[in-house]
């Protein structure tokens, strides 16, 4: 699995942004689970005998979406990849909706409200900028007045359950909450990645002013270990020259 990475997210090694190259890992493993579930529910149409044209060309698609958005990643093309895949996430969902036989109008505002939220939070996941937070917002919020409007508003309200138009409205709501926490947690996973880049750059600045102590201590070792060599050697050569000159007084003493 760690060549798998490794072989995807090469790019990446350099990349300054530590959001990015956390982030880049957290869309390839997305990526993977899509791919999984896809082939997931290939297995269960061709069990239950319900694997027709339109399922075939929507598996395809995803397969050569995801496909291009691995080619992507591998090249270091994170952001733009991202926001292709929250756009994608969004119009999945929506197609999913409406190629759907209708059930009962509050249910399909509740059930697409569901499946907006889970795009939210894959959003949450992957986004690197605020703004595509409050994208996924505005995408989640469209998407259910749009099927309101569109569909469910023509729909026979059934006896002793609550409006569509009530559900609509609690549905707006919950997704505007969790959109601003979405927005909160990610301001607070910035600032712990910020401190922790900070940290990182700190440790490497001090790593690399040791360094270059201890070179500089080395150096000063071998100085020092020249210098004494120098002086074994000058020793030596003082020993050697007051026994030539002791030789040379005898050989005096002697001619006297």
């Amino acid at each position: 699995m760690n060549r798998f990475f490794e072989f995807f997210l090469t790019a990446y090694r350099n990349e300054g942004n530590l959001e990015i190259r956390k982030k880049a890992k957290s869309l390839l493993v997305t990526i993977l689970t899509l791919y999984i579930t896809v082939i997931l529910l290939i297995i269960s149409s061709l069990i239950n005998d319900y694997l027709q044209v339109i399922n075939i060309i929507i598996f395809s698609s995803i397969f050569i979406f995801f496909g291009f958005i691995g080619i992507l990643i591998k090249r270091g093309r994170y952001k733009f990849a991202s926001n292709m895949v929250i756009s994608f996430l969004f119009l999945c969902v929506n197609l999913f909706k409406y190629l759907s036989e209708p059930f009962v109008a509050t249910f399909e505002i509740n059930s697409l409200a569901f499946y907006v939220t889970v795009a939210m939070f894959i959003s949450l996941l992957l986004a690197y900028r605020r703004y595509q937070i409050v994208m996924s917002i505005i995408f989640a919020i469209s998407s259910l007045v749009i099927i309101y409007f569109v569909r469910v508003r023509f729909m026979p309200v059934q006896p002793g359950i609550s409006s569509p138009l009530s559900a609509l409205f609690s549905c707006i709501i919950l997704i505007g909450l969790s959109g601003v926490s979405g927005l909160a947690l990610k301001k607070i996973f910035e600032d712990i990645l910020k401190v922790i880049d900070e940290k990182s750059k700190r440790n490497i600045s001090w790593l690399e002013k040791l360094s270059i102590i201890i070179i500089s201590a080395k150096s000063n070792i071998e100085i020092g270990e020249d210098l004494i060599q120098i002086a074994d050697n000058s020793s030596v050569s003082l020993e050697e020259m007051s026994r030539a000159l002791s030789a040379n007084k005898e050989n005096i003493n002697k001619l006297n």
